[in-house]
């Protein structure tokens, strides 16, 4: 299965229409940043989709390393796609999930798909 990184628009998209697992049908296992895990569970705290993407055993939290970059990052995008893109970089990630343009744009100019 591909290693597969994610940010927190189409996590907590899916989770508010209650299709989070149409993911998990794609992919053993989504990686996240702690970032989009702060801005899915514990921002969204005592909301059914933030519990959701708690409760999803197969979605797992990496510590980012290269924080220089993402901290280059974060000057054109924000924190959660700074970090998912830091942490695809950082797994050799197959995949990454990103809905904003700019955050997909940059992913590709580092060889992300």
């Amino acid at each position: 299965m591909p290693k597969v990184v994610c940010n927190s628009s189409p996590l907590i998209h899916l989770a508010k229409v209650g299709k989070l697992e149409l993911l998990k049908g794609y992919f053993t296992e989504i990686s996240i940043p702690e970032a989009v895990y702060r801005e899915c569970v514990i921002d969204g705290k005592d909301r059914e989709d933030a519990k959701r993407i708690e409760d999803a055993t197969w979605i797992r939290v990496v510590d980012i390393k290269n924080i220089d970059l993402k901290k280059a990052f974060n000057t054109v995008l924000d924190e959660g796609e700074s970090e998912a893109i830091v942490l695809a970089l950082q797994e050799s990630a197959d995949l990454i999930l990103l809905d904003d343009y700019e955050a997909r744009e940059l992913a590709r100019t580092y060889g992300l798909k």
